[in-house]
């Protein structure tokens, strides 16, 4: 029993010596990881340390340090003697600063360009006397989520039988691994890794939406190409129709075809179309091709082309129920209904078998074609526009200039609110109003049958009650209709 008392002594005498020695109170998380756009959002890094010293102990010096993981040396960036303000090394002062006790701080963004290790060491006194140096070490690590470099074709066009390469490169830290597959069918029936998509003797039925995904283990980035296939006109037909896109306020730059505003909504209403079309259920209506030829104002419609075999049942159907949820795609909001879009504004002199041109004014002047009413009260303001009246359908011809101040032409409506309008110009507003539907109203007098409908135009986007109702008229011969 007396020999474990000695042993016991030393090792109080160990732990209080300890306990008297400079240590760290803090210290930067090892390795200290970032990534690009999520943790580093372009603030500055700081690198904290904090040490606890006794009162017999005296820092002379502080140093921070870097190096790569791959060298040897280590290169000094600041220091400081005493306890006074550091110095940034002339090679770093653009980079970094440091700051009291013991904090590094890199200045600008954080790249991949940044990755070192950093270290930090401190000598000190003891009683007057030197000792040995504490120091410590942390690894910067800074991942960058994918890039794409080289972007694939939009659109692209090849005829059967031809070959087609898209390539698709991308960046990042570490590398990321670029794979392909097509929309609308599942990893196992297409997956193809590599920057580079060949298509082989190309048939229809690689028409379709593909889409390259980037990836590595803290991001991905993705781009889509739509491929149509040539298809000669004595085989296909095309279908020409609008889709109104309720959820994109129009803008100028929708006429320009050249604006990215246009390439972008161009894109997604395509790549959205096309998707639908190469579902498995959808393959036998046998689509070749999607053209967007034009945006039109009256909220956002687009104009659509879709050219299919011809001889197909109902090609349009599997893009009506799509849309009966009131969404294209995810996240698309468009009216349930496509537009009719073959519908431009005649010559004033047009003349339509079975029918006369009346204006849509009270009161009604048959005998004028175009007609600007009295003076506007309070209730009615200055409105002009033209009646076109076809063998099925109505077509108001409206004066935008003539319009109530404020109004919105893509909240012009018929009596049936859900249908709106079906084409503007730059000094016209057009509304188609059939014979069935849309609320208008058949009466019989005599040998002639009246079509009555209206137009409601509201004051302004947000004064929705305050509304302005013109009522118009087409008159018919009896003879040749039910």
């Amino acid at each position: 029993m007396a020999k474990l008392i000695p042993m016991v002594v030393a090792l109080l005498v160990m732990t209080v010596g300890l306990s008297e020695a400079i240590r760290w109170d803090r210290q930067p998380e090892k390795p200290t990881i970032l990534v690009e756009g999520v943790n580093n959002t372009g603030e500055s890094l700081k690198l904290v340390w904090t040490y606890v010293t006794e009162p017999s102990e005296f820092i002379l010096r502080v140093t921070f340090q870097r190096r790569r993981d791959d060298a040897d040396v280590a290169e000094d960036i600041a220091s400081n003697f005493g306890g006074g303000p550091f110095t940034v090394f002339s090679k770093f002062i653009s980079n970094y600063s440091a700051s009291l006790p013991a904090t590094l701080i890199l200045r600008n963004p954080v790249t991949n360009d940044d990755e070192f290790i950093y270290s930090i060491v401190v000598s000190f006194l003891r009683n007057d006397r030197p000792e040995p140096i504490l120091s410590d070490q942390v690894q910067l690590i800074v991942f960058v989520p994918p890039r794409i470099t080289t972007e694939p074709e939009r659109e692209s066009k090849v005829s059967v039988g031809e070959n087609l390469m898209l390539t698709c490169s991308a960046s990042g830290d570490p590398l990321p691994e670029v794979t392909w597959n097509k929309e609308g069918q599942t990893l196992r029936l297409f997956n193809v890794t590599g920057p580079v998509l060949r298509l082989v003797n190309v048939t229809r039925e690689d028409f379709g939406s593909y889409k390259c995904t980037a990836k590595n283990k803290v991001g991905e980035a993705s781009r889509p190409s739509l491929v149509n296939i040539a298809c000669p006109e004595n085989q296909c037909e095309d279908h020409e129709f609008g889709i109104r896109i309720t959820s994109v306020r129009w803008r100028q730059a929708f006429n320009n075809s050249n604006a990215i505003e246009y390439k972008t909504l161009k894109s997604a209403v395509a790549l959205e179309i096309a998707k639908i079309y190469t579902q498995s259920q959808n393959t036998e209506k046998q689509l070749y091709g999607i053209t967007i030829v034009e945006f039109r104002e009256g909220s956002t419609i687009a104009v659509v082309r879709l050219r299919f075999e011809r001889n197909i049942s109902d090609p349009l159907k599997p893009l009506e129920d799509a849309i009966k949820d009131g969404i294209l795609g995810r996240n698309i909001r468009v009216d349930t209904q496509l537009l009719n879009t073959t519908i431009h504004p005649p010559p004033p002199s047009t003349t339509i078998l079975l029918s006369r041109i009346f204006s849509a004014m009270h009161p009604p002047r048959p005998s004028t074609t175009t007609m600007h009413p009295p003076r506007p009260s309070t209730t009615r303001p200055r409105f002009a526009f033209t009646i076109s009246c076809f063998p099925s359908y109505m077509v108001a011809h409206i004066a935008r200039d003539s319009l109530p101040s404020g109004a919105d032409v893509s909240l012009l409506h018929l009596n049936d609110p859900s249908c709106g309008v079906s084409y503007v110009t730059k000094k016209s507003v057009i509304i188609k109003a059939p014979l069935k539907g849309c609320g208008t109203v058949r009466r019989n007098i005599g040998y002639k049958m009246f079509f009555h409908n209206k137009v409601v135009v509201p004051s302004g986007y947000r004064e929705k009650r305050s509304l302005s109702v013109f009522p118009f008229k087409c008159v018919y011969s009896r003879f040749g209709f039910p």
